[in-house]
């Protein structure tokens, strides 16, 4: 059943397990997982792990009381004598969504941003004012629609909410004029519209690369050497932070501070882009204007 994808996970109990049990014999369950789900598996042995916790416990405990005539209270300190509770920060309803659909959505904000930057090119407009003042504006609109999806997310579907407003109005701010950014130094590099908006799919790669859906921590060197240099990381990781974890301003600072140095470095790109546009004009009017009069001259 397993291979036909009908399951993904199957035990297999012994035919005597409980007087095998009772009679002292530690009878063998076999639980079997499906490889390929294994998000699946992993919350499923959770689960196995605690339903045979209680049953070992249980059985413990009467078997102590029975031959050693205690107490339930001195028989439990002795079956668990070191207690522990666990609380999860920012998720306890363990849910995948509350994390998981906030990245793809912004996301998907992220990439319009990028075609609108694109889009923002104009042949015959190559001065860098021009173009930044558009950045700014794809910018601003893209962080309009980035708030906008949030908060349906956070009223109309409960998606929990822990921090502030500002640091996720700095961030997308900075990372939707970045990626705006990016949009037209392409379009100005290619020269044409269409080659840039193929970069698209990059920019969407970048929600599994920026460590969102797959730790960082978990990736091979030459991935984790590369997530660093991925803008979304700085803005997705701790707009997650900040809305699960209610982190703070100055908690992140750091990812304001690089995300401010990536756009600084756009505008260096777009108005080099520019200027080198202005001067390859220059010097073919110049080419032009020569030809011209020698033809004339012959």
């Amino acid at each position: 059943m397993i291979e036909s994808g009908e399951i993904a996970t199957g035990i297999i109990i012994p035919k005597n397990f409980s007087s095998d049990m009772l009679n002292g014999q530690a009878p063998e369950i076999l639980v079997i997982y499906d490889g390929t789900q294994m998000a699946m598996a992993g919350a499923v042995k959770t689960g196995i792990s605690e339903v045979l916790g209680t049953i070992r416990s249980g059985y413990l405990l009467q078997v102590m009381q029975g031959k050693l005539n205690l107490t339930p209270a001195e028989t439990q300190n002795y079956i668990q004598p070191i207690a522990y509770t666990t609380r999860i920060l920012g998720n306890p309803a363990k849910s995948t969504a509350n994390f998981f659909l906030q990245g793809i959505l912004v996301n998907i904000v992220q990439v319009a941003v990028f075609i609108l930057g694109i889009e923002m090119f104009d042949k015959k407009k190559k001065r860098f004012l021009v173009y930044f003042k558009k950045g700014i504006f794809c910018g601003l609109a893209g962080t309009l629609s980035t708030v906008v999806t949030l908060w349906i997310q956070i009223d109309w579907f409960k998606s929990p909410f822990n921090g502030s407003t500002i640091p996720i109005l700095v961030l997308t701010v900075l990372n939707m004029t970045g990626i705006a950014n990016i949009g037209i130094l392409l379009s100005l590099l290619t020269k044409e519209k269409l080659p840039a908006v193929e970069f698209a799919t990059p920019i969407m790669a970048t929600l599994l690369l920026a460590g969102y859906t797959f730790p960082v921590v978990a990736m091979t060197d030459l991935f984790q050497k590369v997530s660093k240099f991925i803008p979304f990381a700085y803005y997705v990781i701790p707009l997650r932070d900040v809305t699960l974890l209610g982190a703070t301003l100055q908690q992140v600072l750091p990812d304001i501070y690089w995300l401010l140095k990536f756009i600084l470095y756009t505008w260096f790109g777009i108005l080099f882009a520019c200027k080198f546009g202005e001067l390859r004009s220059l010097i073919s009017g110049f080419i032009s204007t020569r030809r011209g009069k020698e033809a004339k001259e012959v």
